[in-house]
């Protein structure tokens, strides 16, 4: 008997979600316009599998094509991708849930179900296992990145598809209701059709917000109780403990509304708007939760120390709750009125947020008391959690601010104050100066100061700091640190706001020499008396991006290694818990890989029950925009950071360091040549890719470039993968890798053995592969016969033979034939989406030519085609930016 097929569903939604398009295409622009996309689609198929003569005739077609269809067909492929990314995040729901079924005899990989019985066999004791739960803290930062290319609009659509397809998998489903789910499709891509896919404008700060704020809504709300709930069930099962009612080892925070490095747009005043909203929109969901718990809660025989609180009353629940709802509702009127102008400021009617807990918790523990657990443990319990998952809030907002920024405020203020510049100070002037004026009973400002702009505005926005509760704020991270003052301005500026509860100061540790001395930076931080004094915990941030475009792959992901390690090193010296916050993204050359595999590749001790994590862009719905997949996701990240705690990696071998050691030196030597080295570089990459017209696609607040200038160094970390992404060349995760590859047999077989042996090691080659097998020469040499100067073809050609050997290493090095054989899913996904995403590089060649020969006044269909073909590709390569 021959086993079932687990991913045939997925290929029946696929089909069944591409016939119905095809009807909707046909029904509105046309059977030839269908006919079209039918023969392109066949052709582009035909073609990657190697017919010379197809590919020829697919480019024919494409470049005889007027505006009007070429905007057609981008709009055809670009929402094909988009429904097979919906159709496999629901087979993901959908196998988890085959996993779930069959939990005893074959639990899944990354979740509590597997990993309990590995703890437990390798001798870790129970009460250790529950210990280090409780000593959890997963941060989740969101960040609005621009890589979300999608509206809004359309996700609400794309969501109510996947709770469609959901409903197509239950069994018990009637003929007549399964016919009007897929009535129901129909309709939907009726209208997705019909609606545009681009935003008109880029979005402000506070939409962005917004958004953040709509993914707890309409998601994780529900989803973080479920998950602990979930939790509970197997710990109560494996070790027979299960979590407090008022705990929550999850968390959420935020930069939306917050990071003000480099975005103009974040002023004071819309940080004060998104903490309002935050407030707003938490009490909004408290009020829906308390209405039907208070519904519930009719008993009138409650535990003596409600009585006391409640008086006589008659039904003492609904009267403590009736209480807490009318504080929620009177705050909730009292923060619109401050956002329409109508008052000045807003302080909550429950004087503390932990008085709203007490409250809640004195009616759970009344129902213990009182023989009614059940009813506890429903809906009360779920919104306890919900408090100390998402506090006051929905969001904790952290602010971020580049050390630059601090330094030319405090050298204004010092040159004002005719003292020595701050910017001439040595570092032990520095913090002489600073700790001088943090540990002095009143700091007074000079009348004339600030002045500047951005003296103001950043003073402003310690000032706003200073009136918050620090409930409502998370860190206060210094982006481009290097040095202990960076970390005490911080402190200086918040003590001249007369900030009396301070937010947290952590350093984002970014470019590769930064990220060398870390370690060293950290240890003269600790050393300082008054700093050693006010802290708990230290807190630092490893940035994976601009270390990356600095020194390239390899040597950034070893340096954020090493780094990691000296941390861990000075902060156990100093006998002070360390907190790491990852800087991660989507694509690899930003951190992004496998969540599980990425915890258990950091270095022993780095994952000691707290972690941060930010979240970016489109990974942000990936991850958490369907209640399946964000329940998948949840757990993951916990049975990492559970196993990472109790069964650490193995530590590397010293040989082992010092092949790395040599490969970083030659990679970051290789890298740096070509990007600053190489003349022709910035012209290839300017003329090769999209890069300059992808300014033109309104997909975040934040400018593209930190800085004005020509250089990559001026350019944002995010634009400078997402342009090579959208020519197939992915250079940002592979240049400089080939040194590893030189035809030396002695290292081959170190390589082998640190594969094999290196849990850190086979993560960075995994990543590697994957992005590897979503590279595209031909298509690359496409963009460049096309659209390049052909002095520049050379240097092209050069690039992709370096490409090739890596390719050609990583496959010796694993003893493949081909890259992801190892990892049939993601190889047929990426083998699925191909040829649409071929066709739709292939559209953006044509449109690009056009784009670039056309007068100032483009016309609107072609630009509509180059901005479909972006987000369309954007879609099929998944991890953008």
């Amino acid at each position: 008997m021959s086993s079932i097929d687990p991913h045939k569903p997925l290929r029946q939604n696929i089909r069944m979600l591409g016939d119905i398009l095809g009807t909707v295409i046909s029904s509105l622009e046309g059977k030839p316009t269908l006919d079209k996309v039918a023969e392109i689609r066949k052709l582009s198929q035909d073609a990657r599998t190697g017919d010379a003569g197809a590919r020829n005739q697919l480019i024919d077609i494409i470049r005889n094509l007027d505006n009007k269809n070429l905007m057609l067909i981008a709009k055809a492929f670009n929402q094909f991708l988009n429904l097979v990314n919906i159709a496999e995040q629901q087979h993901r729901i959908r196998r988890r849930l085959s996993y779930k079924r069959r939990a005893e005899s074959h639990p899944q990989k990354g979740s509590l179900e597997e990993l309990l019985p590995r703890l437990l066999e390798a001798g870790i004791e129970k009460k250790r296992i529950i210990r280090h739960l409780m000593e959890t803290n997963i941060d989740f930062v969101l960040t609005a990145h621009p890589t979300e290319t999608q509206r809004r609009t359309m996700i609400q659509k794309y969501n109510a598809i996947a709770e469609i397809l959901g409903n197509l998998d239950r069994d018990d489903l009637a003929v007549s209701e399964r016919h009007w789910n897929k009535e129901s499709l129909h309709r939907i891509l009726l209208a997705a059709w019909q609606t545009d896919e681009l935003r008109l404008s880029k979005p402000t700060p506070v939409e962005e917000a917004r958004w953040g704020f709509t993914v707890v809504e309409q998601t994780l709300w529900d989803t973080v109780p479920l998950y602990l709930r979930n939790m509970d069930l197997i710990l109560q099962e494996s070790i027979g403990e299960s979590l407090p009612v008022d705990f929550s080892p999850i968390r959420f925070s935020s930069w939306m509304g917050g990071d003000r490095d480099g975005n103009p747009s974040v002023t004071a005043e819309v940080t004060r708007e998104v903490l309002l909203l935050g407030q707003w929109e938490a009490a909004e969901l408290l009020i829906r939760d308390l209405v039907l718990i208070r519904s519930e809660l009719s008993m009138t025989t409650c535990s003596s120390q409600l009585r006391k609180r409640v008086g006589k009353s008659r039904e003492p629940y609904r009267t403590m709750l009736r209480s807490v709802l009318d504080s929620l509702i009177k705050d909730q009127k009292h923060i619109k009125e401050v956002l329409d102008g109508k008052r000045q400021s807003f302080k909550p009617s429950m004087l503390t947020f932990d008085s709203l807990k007490e409250a809640l918790l004195l009616c759970y523990q009344s129902l213990i008391e009182t023989g009614m657990e059940p009813i506890a443990d429903g809906k009360l319990k779920d919104v306890l959690r919900r408090l100390a998952c998402f506090g006051p809030s929905l969001l904790r907002l952290d602010i971020r601010q580049d050390a630059g920024r601090h330094t030319k405020f405090l050298t204004a203020l010092t040159k004002l104050q005719r003292n020595k510049s701050y910017d001439t100070m040595t570092e032990l002037e520095r913090k002489e100066f600073l700790l001088k004026g943090i540990q002095s009973k009143q700091i007074k400002l000079p009348k004339s100061f600030p002045s500047d702009v951005e003296d103001v505005e950043l003073l402003s926005a310690f000032n706003l700091i200073a009136s918050q509760d620090i409930s409502l704020l998370g860190a206060y991270v210094v982006s481009m640190a290097r040095k202990p003052s960076d970390v005490l301005a911080v402190y200086f500026l918040q003590r001249l706001a007369n900030v009396r509860e301070g937010m947290r100061v952590v350093p984002l540790f970014e470019t590769l020499d930064d990220l060398h001395s870390a370690g060293e930076t950290i240890d003269e931080l600790l050393k300082i008396d008054w700093y050693r004094q006010i802290i708990t915990e230290q807190e630092v941030m490893i940035g994976y991006s601009d270390s990356t475009k600095d020194a390239g792959f390899l040597a950034a992901s070893w340096a954020q290694y090493k780094a990691q390690e000296a941390l861990i090193a000075v902060c156990s010296h100093h006998d002070i818990p360390l907190t790491l916050f990852h800087g991660r993204g989507g694509s690899i050359s930003r951190g992004g890989a496998s969540a599980h595999q990425a915890l258990l590749a950091q270095p022993p001790g780095a994952v000691q029950g707290k972690v941060r994590v930010t979240e970016q862009g489109e990974v942000i719905r990936f991850k958490f925009g369907l209640q399946g997949v964000a329940l998948r996701s949840l757990e993951v990240y916990m049975s990492a950071a559970l196993e990472a705690g109790l069964l650490p990696p193995n530590k590397p071998k010293d040989s082992w360091r010092t092949m790395m050691d040599n490969l970083s030196e030659k990679s970051t030597a290789s890298y740096r040549q070509v990007v600053r080295g190489e003349r022709r570089f910035l012209d290839y990459f300017t003329q090769t890719t999209p890069i300059l017209e992808l300014q033109e696609i309104a997909i975040g607040s934040r400018p593209s470039k930190r800085k004005q200038g020509k250089g990559i160094d001026s350019l944002r970390a995010i634009p400078w993968v997402f342009g090579w992404t959208q020519v197939r060349l992915m250079l940002p995760a592979w240049l400089g890798t080939q040194v590893m590859f030189d035809d030396d047999t002695i290292k081959m077989r170190q390589l082998q053995e640190m594969f094999e042996g290196w849990t850190y090691f086979r993560n960075m080659a995994g990543m590697q592969k994957m992005v590897l097998a979503k590279t595209l020469p031909d298509i690359t040499e496409l963009y460049e016969h096309n659209l390049t100067e052909k002095d520049l073809h050379p240097f092209g050609i050069k690039l992709r033979k370096d490409l090739q050997k890596i390719i050609n290493g990583w496959l010796e090095l694993t003893g493949q034939n081909e890259l992801l054989s190892d990892s049939p899913v993601i190889q047929r996904s990426i083998s699925v989406r191909n040829p649409y995403t071929d066709t739709l590089n292939i559209l953006q060649v044509e449109v690009l030519k056009r784009y670039r020969m056309s007068p100032k006044k483009k016309d609107p269909d072609l630009r509509q085609a180059l901005l479909l073909t972006i987000v369309g590709i954007a879609a099929g390569m998944r991890n953008t930016g």
